[in-house]
């Protein structure tokens, strides 16, 4: 496999988990690990991003912000359609922010395939 994705199998449920990274400014959104995906920024603090595939539903996901500047950069899932998963980044004081040059975003998701 050419990207970190890895099948699961839970109680019938056809399950992929997938893990990846990407730059969050506001002028550079670039996967830094794991590819079927691409970032966009969306607005201040959000974040879009796509998979390659199509997902029925979000069994799970972890993200958490890493930068250099050690601001508080904590990542939360606010929506999800087959595709694209949105991503908003709050302050530890619950602010939208965007990341600075150095924010990277590192996220751990599984999706289930279908409904069988």
């Amino acid at each position: 496999m050419d990207r970190l994705s890895f099948p699961l199998s839970s109680e019938g449920k056809d399950q992929v988990l997938i893990a990846g990274s990407f730059d969050a400014t506001t002028t550079t959104v670039a996967a830094k690990t794991g590819s079927g995906f691409t970032a966009a920024h969306a607005g201040t603090g959000l974040y879009s991003v796509t998979f390659d595939d199509a997902f029925y539903d979000v069994v799970a996901f972890v993200a958490f912000g890493e930068d250099s500047t050690n601001d508080d950069k904590l990542p939360q899932i606010i929506s999800f359609s087959a595709k694209v998963l949105g991503i908003r980044i709050v302050t530890g004081a619950g602010a939208e922010a965007d990341g600075n040059a150095t924010t990277r975003i590192n996220f751990l998701a599984v999706f289930r395939k279908s409904t069988v």
